[in-house]
């Protein structure tokens, strides 16, 4: 999922509802990840990283239980290094984002996840 959400913010994309039921997994093609459902989808003058965050929270929240936070911890930075981000104080900012993002997800409405800058 990591080059799916490099593809998302790179394309200035919020997709608002990545989760798993949004996620496909090819069967012939082995690691290819696809999105669906781009109907409420935002698209934006430049990437953003409070946007990719709330996003990956919220789809890290439906593998709650199912994928150890240390791989969580794994997975977010590469996120981070897909996008270029090295700055320890930049990663430990966008990590704590993630993690409200991670807890409140599911509570925001679509108007609010569409209204994330």
């Amino acid at each position: 999922t990591v080059p799916l959400f490099a593809s998302l913010y790179n394309a200035h994309c919020n997709h608002i509802d990545v989760n798993g039921g949004a996620i496909m997994l090819s069967e012939n093609d082995e690691g290819k990840v696809s999105i669906l459902d781009f109907q409420h989808a935002k698209y934006m003058d430049k990437p953003s990283p409070e946007v990719l965050m709330a996003e990956a929270g919220r789809l890290s929240r439906t593998f709650k239980g199912y994928v150890s936070d240390k791989a969580i911890a794994h997975w977010l930075e590469a996120i981070f290094s897909a996008i270029g981000v090295s700055s320890a104080e930049e990663k430990q900012r966008l990590f704590l984002r993630f993690q409200y993002y991670r807890t409140v997800s599911f509570e925001l409405s679509r108007k609010e996840r569409k209204n994330i800058k």
